[in-house]
């Protein structure tokens, strides 16, 4: 519970109501006021300000901490609770376009009026090449921005989180466009002629539905040929390393759940299966074995490493292209 007391300071009364513990330095903080008028009007005045710092409506000043602090320590925080690429995503959104134009500013001195003026400056300009930035790149900005303005706030740096009043711009609505079972095999059957392991890759993301990073991480020991059945137990993200290099991790259970299991048809088994004998001569031409744990798609003949993400990514819109 706030206290306060009150002194006389020439013509005026000095308000004085602590306000817990600096959450960094750990020293009193105080909210101080000057007031004029009679005694009784500084009582009232006093117990309004108690109020004020109880409900967290008023707060002392920040001092020295900036927005950037204010997102380090957020970060720092969060960072065991977010997935490695999730983390690098938001580091990179943080240095690219938040802290630039906000960083060094008190925290208690960014308005509404500068996000917005923010936003409109990052969809003018602050794109590739000095074009416009999308808009949903922009509210993926504001949206990182919210987060660490309500913990700063929660933290009673702030009294209020302007980023709820600030206006992000809309996301133009898209509808998907899906391509046509026959445009997929045809698609895939040309990919086949030119490179069978990513063309099984594609095959088995179109039929098992498995994303990018679940298939990079796929293990023989996930696959059972004999009864036809695939467990989608982890995904590979990229992200980084507690040196800052960009590291690939593995990461137990999928996107949306711990795994699941998907039944596999005819022909994708005999696939999988031509493409276990392939793997295995490749290793014994390279005088290596090929362990039932070995990943499904490698560049390695030990089938040691998955296919990084993004190299797939690349490859993908490569054929497409072509």
């Amino acid at each position: 519970m706030a206290t306060g007391s009150k002194r006389r300071r020439g013509d005026a009364w000095q308000l004085r109501v602590y306000a817990g513990l600096h959450p960094v330095t750990g020293k009193r903080r105080y909210v101080t006021k000057f007031v004029r008028g009679s005694e009784r009007e500084a009582d009232r005045a006093l117990r309004r300000l108690v109020d004020e710092v109880e409900e967290g409506s008023r707060v002392p000043a920040a001092g020295r901490r900036t927005f950037k602090d204010a997102a380090h320590k957020w970060l720092a925080a969060s960072r065991p609770d977010m997935s490695p690429s999730t983390v690098m995503t938001t580091e990179d959104c943080l240095e690219r376009y938040r802290i630039p134009y906000l960083g060094d500013r008190p925290v208690e001195r960014v308005g509404a009026e500068d996000l917005d003026a923010l936003y409109g400056e990052l969809r003018s300009r602050a794109g590739k090449n000095g074009g416009p930035l999308s808009p949903a790149t922009v509210v993926r900005v504001h949206g990182i921005a919210r987060v660490v303005l309500e913990q700063a706030r929660r933290w009673r740096w702030i009294a209020r989180n302007p980023a709820l009043d600030a206006t992000p711009p809309p996301i133009p609505k898209r509808r998907p466009t899906t391509p046509a079972a026959a445009q997929v095999a045809t698609f895939v059957t040309w990919v086949g002629e030119r490179d069978t392991d990513f063309a099984l890759s594609l095959r088995m993301a179109a039929i098992v539905g498995a994303r990018r990073a679940e298939l990079c991480a796929l293990r023989w020991s996930d696959i059972d040929l004999d009864v036809g059945r695939l467990a989608v137990t982890h995904r590979l993200v990229a992200g980084r390393d507690s040196a800052g290099h960009e590291k690939i991790f593995e990461l137990e259970g999928t996107k949306a759940n711990a795994g699941h299991a998907v039944a596999l048809d005819p022909v994708t088994v005999e696939r999988l299966r031509a493409h276990w004998r392939v793997c295995a001569e490749r290793a014994l031409a390279c005088g290596v074995r090929l362990p039932r744990d070995a990943n499904v798609f490698s560049i390695q003949p030990d089938g040691a490493e998955g296919w990084k993400p993004h190299s797939v990514t690349q490859r993908f819109l490569a054929c497409v292209q072509r």
